[in-house]
């Protein structure tokens, strides 16, 4: 975090990072790690609202089987575990909602017929809180530390329209995924989707330190 300050090399990384990030990204906010960028983009979509005079949207919609890093606020939007038990005093309270587990699906369907059913429960949350929910956060194609839970296609299509039509934004942690894990450069881009913000961290330098680059 920067502070007000700026250098060369953080101006062109960021520059870089605007040119392959998906389409309609402009902004780069630098943080310390995937956790923190993680509560960066919950803040940044909060204080959008706010700034739209909607102070009333706080609420985050998030995903059972995620995990989005281990600072309060990340803790908080991933799936509880006994790993977040101890800090539950701490964690604030988020709408969670169903996610496709084509293995263990969650309303006991096939693939091949299920029409991307479990979808279903994102909308009914977002029809009953759309008015207090500042955004979707989701970790696009693959829930790693869920399970290495693999999503079908039509599922992260389907969150953003449903984000379109319940006028929420959409946050994609690629904290996992992005750079290249996935086949494609960010995992995103499988489904022709944009978020509204995405988050990178350990993936720009593939989990290795500056020096080993």
């Amino acid at each position: 975090m920067f502070a007000g300050c700026t250098h060369e090399p953080a101006v062109a990384l960021a520059e870089r990072l605007i040119d392959i990030l998906p389409r309609g990204l402009s902004r780069v906010f630098y943080s310390d790690n995937g956790s923190t960028a993680v509560e960066a983009a919950v803040k940044m979509a909060v204080q959008y609202w706010r700034n739209r005079g909607q102070a009333q949207r706080t609420r985050v919609v998030a995903l059972h089987h995620a995990y989005h890093g281990d600072t309060v606020g990340a803790m908080s939007v991933s799936e509880e575990s006994i790993f977040t038990a101890a800090f539950s005093p701490l964690t604030f309270p988020v709408v969670r909602a169903a996610a496709p587990h084509c293995y263990r699906c969650p309303l006991g369907l096939e693939r091949a017929t299920c029409g991307i059913a479990c979808s279903d429960d994102l909308d009914a949350q977002l029809r009953q809180h759309a008015d207090t929910v500042a955004a979707v956060v989701v970790e696009p194609m693959l829930q790693g530390a869920g399970g290495m839970i693999v999503w079908p296609a039509e599922f992260l299509s389907g969150v953003r329209a449903l984000c379109d039509r319940h006028g929420v934004l959409l946050i994609a942690d690629e904290v996992l995924t992005g750079f290249g894990r996935t086949g494609r450069l960010f995992a995103i881009e499988h489904y022709d989707v944009e978020p509204d913000l995405i988050t990178v961290a350990k993936s720009i330098a593939a989990g290795l330190p500056r020096s080993s680059l």
